[in-house]
């Protein structure tokens, strides 16, 4: 099993997260993904707040583990991002500013509500450390996730995490043997 800090930031067991996926749907899937010891997230994107009240009910209906609420900061909803904030979700996750958009507002809000905040990996990480305090964590997702591009797929990641502890194992071993 894979333990790294993030883990005990996030109360979570394994350094798994469930992208939001913008407006789909799918408390199951998300309380599927905490329960079983990653960090699911529901998208938020369009959804009513009566939608969002719903669907967090379901999700803690499920698990009584750690999730995400998940917004897209170009055009966030404020009624259902005020929703979602009344409702403690352990953790709210950001993705898509628009470029010259101050996230600190949205993060202080967050953390005020005593929510954990990450936020989507790209390019816009660095104005979100400038402008917010987002050290909790960094989401990282394969290309086909909203068309972007410039990561690397998850098959990919994994393929590379396999080949290095391969690496590791068989240096180890190899050492073990000359004792």
């Amino acid at each position: 099993m894979i333990r790294t800090p993030v883990c005990d930031v996030l109360q979570i067991d394994h350094p798994i997260a469930l992208g939001g996926m913008g407006s789909v749907y799918a408390p199951e899937l998300v309380a599927a993904v905490s329960g079983a010891g990653g960090l699911g997230a529901m998208g938020c994107h369009y959804l009513t707040p009566e939608q969002v009240h719903a669907g967090t009910a379901a999700i803690r209906k499920v698990t009584n583990r750690p999730f995400a609420l998940n917004f897209l900061l170009f055009d966030i909803e404020e009624d259902s991002f005020a929703s979602a904030l009344a409702l403690r979700p352990s953790v709210i996750a950001f993705a898509w500013p628009s470029p010259e958009q101050d996230v600190a507002p949205y993060v202080e809000r967050a953390h005020a509500a005593g929510c954990k905040v990450t936020f989507e990996a790209r390019a816009a990480l660095q104005t979100a450390r400038k402008n917010g305090d987002v050290d909790e964590a960094v989401l990282s997702m394969g290309q086909d996730a909203g068309l972007i591009h410039d990561i690397a797929p998850a098959a990919e990641i994994v393929s590379r995490i396999a080949e290095e502890a391969e690496r590791i194992l068989t240096d180890r071993m190899t050492r073990f043997a000359r004792k």
